[in-house]
């Protein structure tokens, strides 16, 4: 009897372990939201932009979202126009269990301007609480006007929501 006991606790730990591991295997594709307030300023030169960015998606295991984004912003104290940024995101989450929870974002892609374009770039990094979003980090753009290129640069603060 004690070797057929021993032999269903190990089956049973053997199968437990199996099914766990079959159920972290599963990759689990959801729609993702993630709506942002934005606020860069230019240490070097007068450059403040307000930006509203919504990034569509899909997340991955809730870690990874990757999602084509789009905005409309522009330089609040100079008259330079309105920015539309398009742009490929993609958000990494740590901790995505927790209540509060860290994240890394990078979005890569091209800023429409008064019938011109640009490059459009940001790296930031923030967390969570809930749906809530709090970043911060980098961006830098480069487009024309009036003939001259413009290269703004300098740091963002971003408050939202990310679903």
């Amino acid at each position: 009897m004690n070797k057929k006991f021993w032999l269903v606790i190990v089956i049973f730990t053997l199968s437990y372990f199996g099914v766990y591991a079959q159920e972290n295997n599963k990759t689990k594709f959801d729609y993702s939201n993630i709506t942002e307030m934005s606020f860069a300023v230019n240490p070097l030169r007068p450059y403040l932009s307000c930006e509203f960015v919504s990034v569509h998606g899909v997340s991955i295991n809730k870690n990874h979202v990757i999602g084509l984004g789009g905005g409309i912003g522009g330089n609040c104290l100079d008259n330079e126009g309105v920015l539309c940024p398009l742009f490929l995101n993609y958000r990494y989450r740590f901790n995505v269990d927790q209540k509060l929870s860290p994240h890394i974002n990078i979005a890569l892609g091209t800023v429409l301007y008064d019938g011109g374009e640009g490059l459009y770039s940001s790296l930031i990094g923030g967390f969570s609480v809930g749906v809530f979003s709090f970043s911060g980090g980098f961006f830098f753009y480069a487009y024309e006007v009036g003939g001259s290129k413009v290269y703004p640069f300098g740091v963002n603060f971003r408050i939202g929501f990310d679903f």
